[in-house]
């Protein structure tokens, strides 16, 4: 979903999974929501600038963003139902994101309906969700070299050191 749908979820959001275990006969549950940044603190929130003038947070601002746990959630996943490693796992997604695919028709419309907002959360620096200023159309090939490399150095040298600190 990340590669072909770069508007809906993926590495920077969180991740669940139910996995039925055949041997127990039970279902497991990963749970890989995010949490709030440790060094935020309410004086921090009230004195950003995204709150002036506002009694409430902005839903389009930074201070509502959790630090994803997806990262975190797939390499569990893998480490205790995988049997392959996470960067094969990760394969397919790294070539989507290095190579491209042609955008589909429904990800097209809805990538243009959030134009604005991508705009507006840029804040007048180039994002890679409008190539060119604009988002993709139907049919055009869309790559995301930058995406490839965090998910390669996410399979390569895992959630906390490829990803988090990395």
């Amino acid at each position: 979903t990340e590669c072909h749908e770069p508007c809906s979820t993926g590495i920077g959001g969180d991740a669940f999974a139910l996995f039925y275990n055949a041997s127990s006969k039970r279902v497991e549950c990963l749970q890989g929501c995010g949490r709030s940044p440790a060094a935020l603190t309410l004086d921090a929130v009230l004195k950003h600038p995204d709150m002036v003038g506002q009694s409430e947070l902005p839903p389009l601002s930074a201070l509502t963003v959790t630090v994803p746990g997806a990262a975190a959630a797939w390499e569990a996943a893998v480490d205790k139902w995988g049997r392959l490693s996470l960067s094969q796992v990760l394969g397919p997604a790294i070539e989507l994101a290095e190579e491209g695919f042609p955008v589909a028709p429904s990800v097209a419309r809805a990538w243009q309906a959030s134009e604005r907002s991508l705009r507006w959360a840029a804040r007048g620096q180039p994002t890679p969700f409008l190539p060119g200023d604009r988002a993709p159309r139907e049919g055009e090939i869309f790559r995301n070299p930058d995406l490839g490399r965090t998910f390669r150095s996410l399979g390569e040298r895992g959630a906390k050191d490829g990803f988090y600190t990395g």
